[in-house]
């Protein structure tokens, strides 16, 4: 933004430091903010993943209980040469579901973590906002901004603000 005090020759280098000082804390936010949207969308991305493996590893235990239900009441298929089949069908299920089973808790840990991360860049955030606000009202002071730099700036920090 050229209009700031700092890029014009008529305000005393005090003024300019603020105004400068300013136009960092918004390019942080700024930062900060899409750090945010980054976490925000990989948090919802980790849920999808275990929605679909929660799913997929109900599926297939019920598939594999259903089949058992169904098979063992069959005394064709206990021969001998099934039971060998069967044991196998559920080794490997039990398998499947073990290896679901450990990527659930693997999204759960990477999701704990990513909710933690966002919470430390909220807070950073707010931090910086806050920041702002204080040195807009500094720069203010010296009668450093236009309304329309304010109003500029006061729609930069509402598009920032995330919860």
């Amino acid at each position: 933004m050229n209009d700031y005090p700092h890029s014009s020759g008529r305000f005393s280098q005090e003024q300019k430091e603020r105004a400068k000082e300013l136009e960092e804390l918004i390019a942080l936010a700024e930062s900060s903010t899409l750090s945010l949207d980054k976490l925000s969308k990989e948090i919802q991305s980790n849920d999808a993943k275990i929605l679909a493996t929660t799913l997929f590893a109900s599926a297939v235990l019920s598939i594999v209980a259903g089949g058992f239900v169904f098979f063992a009441g069959n005394s064709v298929f206990l021969s001998e040469g099934n039971i060998y089949i069967l044991g196998s069908v559920l080794v490997g299920s039990f398998l499947l579901f073990l290896g679901a089973t450990w990527f659930l808790v693997s999204l759960r840990k990477r999701g704990v973590k990513l909710k933690y991360d966002r919470l430390i860049e909220l807070d950073i955030q707010r931090r910086l906002i806050s920041m702002i606000d204080q040195q807009v009202s500094r720069v203010m002071s010296f009668g450093g901004f236009s309304p329309v730099n304010r109003v500029i700036i006061d729609i930069k920090v509402k598009r920032m603000a995330r919860d």
